[in-house]
Formats: C-alpha cells, structure tokens, sequence
C-alpha cells in the first residue's frame, strides 16, 4: 500500500486538480485492496455489469422497432404480425435478463460489502494494537479513530461500486448518445450543458457535508456520551438521588439541535440548489420533446424513432446524473478513506528492533534513571528527574497526592509512555531494548480503573494469561488466590456465567466482587513483577490495608508495587517512594519516613484518623 501523501484536507475550498489527485490516490491503493480480498466475486460483478449496460441499449432499440412494426400493422403497410410478436418477446426476455442480473447484481455487493467491512474494521483494530499507546492520548488521534468507526468499511465499498457504475453508466449513455446522433448532434450537446452545473453542485456539497462531519465529530461524541450515561445503571443512581438527570438530557438536547440545525441547514441549501439545477434540465428535456413532435408531424420520424428519442434524450440525462453522483459519492467518500490510510500511516511500535528478552530470573532489580515526561498536549511536565532502585523480589509502595506523577511512573515501567529523557533497566536491560511481548509476559498489573469485560467469568480472569484462558485449573487456582472464586461458585454457571448486564443472560456482581475477578487476572501468568495501580481505592482504608498485606503475601518472591495515596497500606512495604509534583520528594521504610518528619509522616497523621491506634504507630 502507498503511504499517503498528504493529510485529510479540512478547508472548504479545493482546485479540481486537488479533488482529481484525492481520487486518483484513494483509487489506486482501494483497488489492490478490494481485488485481494474478493477477486471472484469482483470479477463476477464487472461481467454482470457490463452485460447490463447492453440491455439497456437493446432495449430501447427494441422498443423503436416494436413500435414501428406495430404501426405499420395497425395503419394497415404491413401484415406481419410474427415479427410485431418477435419484438415484443425479445423486450420481455431483456426485461427477464435485466431482472435476473439486477438481482444477482444485489447478491454479489453484499457478499463483497460484507468482505471489505471486515477487511477494514479488522486492519484498524489491527493498527490500533500495533500502535504506541501514548498516541490515544491525542484528542486528534481520539477523533480520528471514531470518524473511522461511521460504517468506514461501507464507505470504502461505495467507493469501489459507484466506480463500477460509472463504468457500467458510460457504456450505456455511448449507445444512448450515439441514437441521438443519429438525428442530431445537437440533442448531445443539450445533454452535456444540463450535467455540468450538477457536477459542480454535488462535488461542491460532498466537501461541505465532509467539512460538517469533521466540525461536529466532537459534539457527536459528546452526544454519544451523554445518551449512554443516562441509560446506565451505574449513573442512574446519582441521577435519581441529586435530580440531575433533566439538566444531562438538557444538554444533550443542546448540542442535538445544534448539530441538527447545521445539517439540516446545509441539506436545504442542496435541495434548493438541486431543485435550480433540475428544473433546468426538465425546460431543456421539454424543448427537446416539443422539437421532436414538431419533427415527428412533419413525418421526418416515426412513432417508433420519436418514443426511442425520447427515452434514449431522458434516459440519458438520468444516467448522467446518476454518473456525476456516483463521481460526487467517490469523492466525497474517498476524502473519508484517506483518514483510514493517514492512520494506517501513524507510527507504530517497532517490536523488531528490540532484541532483549526480559530477564530470567530478574537478579539485579529496576532501575530508574533521570526519568522525565511531558504530556504532549498540555506541556506539563507530569515526571522531573525520577532515579529510584527496586530490588529483586521487594514489596514497594509509590505514594503521593493526586498528580503527583504516580500513575505516569507506573506508564512509564510497563513501557506504555516513552520518556523524553532518562530511561529504566531490568537489570542491565534497557527497556527500549526489551521486546514487548517479553516485557507483557513478566509484569502484571491491576490498574484503578480495571476493566469489567462483559464476558463469561472464566473469560475475564483468563485474560491475565492469553495462552491460559482454557486452562480451567490454573483460572480457579487464580481466583481462589484472591477470594474471587467464593463469588463465582455462587453465580448461575460458575465460571461459565456471563458477568454483567450488558448482553441477555448477564449476572451483575458488586465492584468488590469485580476487583477480585480483576486483581485475579494478575496471578494468571508466570510474571516476575505485579503492578497495582491504586486499584483497591474504591474500598474503606480498613479493608484496603488487609487486601494489600494480603497480596504482599501471595506475591511471594515475586516483586510487588503499588500505588496509592492512602499510607495505611504501605506499613509492611520493604520500601516507600514519596513523590511529589514528579519529584521523588523522600524514600525509605515506614519507620524511617515518620522518623524524618517530613512530606510522608504529615500526610500519615492526616490520615491516622482512618486506622486503629493499636495498628499503627502514630506520632504526636
């Protein structure tokens, strides 16, 4: 495939040479793509085609001589009633023929459709895994993503069938245009003069519909957001207790009418354009007719001639519409497409290049080093000059207020952020140099915001190890490790039962049970490092401290850090990171941070009124 060239021009003007190269390259790299994946049935589809851009010809030259044999018959110059019957049963069986292709037309754009919509929808997913995760944090990049999932892979097919009809189109509109000028070339010409003005108009109206979806992209999303909110369980509940929900709808109903109005606004400007453009073409088409009538009394051409002239002059201004449509359809969708190519052109992360495995076991520990991390966006510098070790087999705690730069860390050790200077060693391992899927398979991690998939329970605890989601014995062992499989043996299925409300069948569990099905992903895989990003803050600080000492206990010589903003959990920690505003504000044990009075054993006895006295030492 080419890379493309250019990115998706967003202005509203654009030269004709622009719009013919836009074509030219959206043809030239959709065509490869659409013969690979269906070449048969494309195949198929041309012939099918082509057969009916005859018929169309032959038809109306039946027609003419129908006619005329039947007045020839009826006026009494003829007696040949077997030919009038000829004629007639020709038309019926073309009739027949156009029916049967028309339908097997439909039969083979579907299959075709249906083949390409998977082709397309599979290669974005594809990308989406292939690229650095840092880049869904662009809004840009965000948006992108969702204008390719409006029926993209619909939009590419109609790309390649409305150039089949343009084919197909040209061929009938040459036998209709040469009937024509078989009686005058000027009837031609007056088929030309009404086609230009709608191609302007629908090459026009198809980048402003463009340059709509583009200015309302983040509304719809808004739209979007706001409609699901107000129809989920979970939101329902704050929406009933504080009254809310009106103002929420409120909102939505805002920025539906906007979006409407702008629409609806754009469309009438069309349709009154359109109507202009038509009409003028209908003036035309009566001029046409009235000088045919005048023809056909003066008995320069026949009844039959005048009913072929007719159809093949109206006929043909139809097909010429429909011609400058499918030309409009193309453009306007191949504008679209070009956004599939520019994110298929998006960096990725290169897995080749790194020749490390992680190591086995790990024997020195991590290292950080001078790390730092911009946000791109904001420009805030979210890490400042990070250095810290973490030995082999240690449990260590990162804490700190919120934004202080805990979870960008934690982004930055699982290889999903790329620092902008410093870097971190497993071992003597660079990460940049260990390969990706090595780095997967030997750190686990539970985030805050965990994932509750909508799938069987056995499902959702197997995802913590791919290769293992069959593996019934290692998925309970798993669960049992943190309480989860107490839950499941009580659901209707067990590790079968589909979890949540979503689809029909589904059993919703509470969000305690939820995080013991998410914790239980992280015990799934042979992993040397568990990462827990401060995924127990929706529990009490009580219960938050017994489920981390207790998973301090399963990791066993596994390396264990967490995160979390509440220190009541980081007691029994080997070692705790203080960070505050991206800098490593003080580092050591429990003791020896209170012992140092510093940033630590102020925000513990904030908080010391959240354990028992008897748990903790608390100081003065």
């Amino acid at each position: 495939m080419q890379s493309a060239p250019f990115e998706v021009n967003r202005s509203v003007k654009t030269t004709w040479r622009t719009r013919l190269r836009n074509i030219i390259y959206v043809l030239s790299n959709i065509f490869p793509i659409a013969f690979k994946i269906s070449l048969f049935s494309l195949v198929i589809l041309i012939i099918v085609m082509i057969i009916q851009s005859f018929t169309a010809i032959s038809n109306i030259y039946i027609m003419k001589n129908l006619i005329d044999s039947l007045t020839k018959l009826i006026g009494g110059t003829s007696d040949n009633l077997a030919i009038v019957y000829t004629y007639a049963a020709l038309q019926i069986f073309i009739l027949i023929l156009d029916s049967l292709l028309t339908s097997s037309s439909k039969l083979l754009n579907l299959h075709i459709q249906q083949k390409m919509t998977f082709h397309f929808e599979n290669e974005i997913s594809q990308k989406t895994f292939r690229m650095p995760y840092m880049l869904f944090e662009s809004n840009e990049v965000y948006n992108r993503l969702q204008r390719l999932t409006m029926g993209f892979g619909v939009k590419g097919f109609n790309v390649l069938t409305s150039c089949f009809y343009v084919v197909k189109n040209v061929i009938t509109l040459t036998g209709f245009i040469l009937v024509l000028l078989s009686f005058h070339w000027i009837l031609a010409v007056g088929i030309i003069v009404t086609v230009i003005p709608s191609l302007v108009f629908n090459m026009r109206f198809g980048e402003l519909r463009l340059f709509q979806l583009y200015q309302q992209t983040p509304n719809n999303l808004k739209s979007s957001y706001l409609m699901k909110i107000l129809k989920e369980k979970e939101v329902m509940k704050e929406t009933k207790l504080y009254g809310h929900s009106n103002y929420l709808l409120n909102k939505w109903i805002d920025i539906y009418f906007i979006n409407a109005k702008e629409k609806f606004d754009l469309e009438r400007r069309a349709t009154t354009t359109n109507f202009l453009i038509s009409s003028i073409g209908h003036v035309i088409t009566l001029i046409v007719t009235l000088v045919l009538i005048w023809f056909c009394y003066l008995g320069k051409v026949t009844i039959g001639a005048f009913v072929a002239f007719i159809q093949a002059f109206t006929s043909s201004i139809n097909m010429l519409n429909t011609i400058v449509e499918s030309i409009a359809t193309i453009y306007e969708d191949a504008l679209l497409i070009q956004e599939f190519f520019a994110f298929q052109a998006m960096p990725e992360q290169n897995d080749e290049e790194r020749q490390e495995l992680f190591p086995d076991p790990l024997s020195a520990g991590i290292f950080v080093n001078n790390l730092t991390f911009h946000y791109k966006n904001s420009g805030l510098k979210a890490l400042d000059n990070v250095s810290l070790s973490i030995k082999p087999g240690d449990k260590v705690a990162i804490v700190g207020e919120n934004g202080s730069g805990k979870s960008t860390l934690i982004k930055c050790l699982l290889g999903l952020y790329e620092a902008d200077e410093g870097t971190i060693y497993f071992d003597n391992k660079e990460i940049r140099q260990i390969k990706l899927r090595s780095l997967q398979e030997n750190i686990a991690v539970v985030f805050q915001d965990f994932v509750r998939y909508h799938l069987t329970a056995r499902e959702n605890i197997g995802f913590g190890s791919i290769e293992d989601i069959e593996n019934q014995t290692r998925i309970e062992l798993a669960a049992s490790m943190t309480g989860a499989d107490d839950t499941i043996q009580k659901l209707k299925s067990k590790y079968e039962t589909q979890l949540g409300p979503e689809f029909l069948g589904g059993q919703d569990i509470s969000g305690g049970q939820w995080q013991k099905i998410a914790l239980s992903r992280a015990y799934m895989g042979e992993t040397q490092v568990i990462i827990f990003d401060e995924p127990t803050a929706a529990l009490d600080p009580i219960a938050e401290v017994k489920l981390i000492n207790k998973m301090m206990e399963l990791a066993g010589d596994k390396t264990l850090i967490f995160i979390s903003h509440r220190l009541g959990s980081c007691v029994h920690a080997d070692h705790i990171f203080v960070l505050k505003d991206g800098c490593i504000e003080e580092e050591g044990t429990h003791e020896q941070l209170l012992s140092q009075k510093g940033l630590y054993c102020t925000m513990f006895n904030e908080q010391a009124q959240w354990y028992t006295e008897s748990k903790f030492p608390i100081l003065d």
